[in-house]
């Protein structure tokens, strides 16, 4: 029998905590897939569309930076069009402009795919992740940007259209989910710090890079 990991990051940490050559021998890295999309039945959208999925963790993506990037850089921008899917934004969160449009309803995986379909980028910037999500738009061939999280970069280290941000923590460092007692706990912290201005330009950069290609 086999211990199968899905990155070597994974693996290594397996190593590191468990210290066992039994387990050690039997651990092994197996990279998931998805079979891409004949890329010739793929119609891109008229205008710029950049899909931004917020699951039930909300505070675990960069639900803040991305707002602010939007209102600094792009809320006057009639070339380009926010699509954000999320079940659970609090409502002094919501934010009504011309060219944001929110699914806030459950919908069925066809018509989340079908937004990768319609869609010009994901842009995808977390502190936590399971990376799915980047696997189903990859095989859509939609660009990228998120933020270096954990093992990432190994899952797509082939694939071109990917940028990353850089931020300051992630909740895989060593010691810093350690802090927190709660994911409440972890909520208060993220909604009550500064917003990493560095981080919102190089997001805002990294959009019109790919929007002007």
């Amino acid at each position: 029998k086999k211990i199968f990991c899905l990155s070597n990051k994974t693996k290594e940490i397996i190593d590191k905590y468990f210290n066992s050559n039994i387990i050690r021998e039997k651990t092994i890295c197996i990279y998931p897939s998805l079979q891409q999309i004949n890329n010739k039945n793929i119609k891109k959208p008229n205008k710029f569309t950049v899909l931004f999925i917020i699951s039930n963790d909300f505070y675990a993506k960069w639900w803040r930076e991305v707002m602010e990037c939007y209102n600094i850089y792009f809320k006057n921008k009639k070339d380009i069009k926010f699509i954000i899917k999320s079940e659970n934004i609090p409502n002094k969160y919501f934010i009504k402009w011309d060219n944001i449009e929110y699914i806030t309803e459950r919908i069925s995986y066809s018509k989340i795919l079908h937004l990768f379909q319609s869609s010009s980028l994901l842009l995808q910037p977390l502190y936590k992740s399971w990376y799915w999500v980047f696997l189903e738009a990859m095989s859509y061939w939609l660009p990228i940007i998120t933020s270096q999280v954990f093992d990432l970069n190994e899952i797509v280290k082939n694939w071109k259209n990917w940028y990353t941000i850089d931020f300051w923590f992630s909740l895989y460092d060593d010691d810093f989910p350690n802090k927190f007692n709660s994911y409440k706990d972890f909520s208060n912290y993220i909604e009550n710090n500064n917003i990493d201005k560095k981080a919102v330009q190089s997001m805002a950069n990294k959009i019109n890079i790919l929007k002007s290609n």
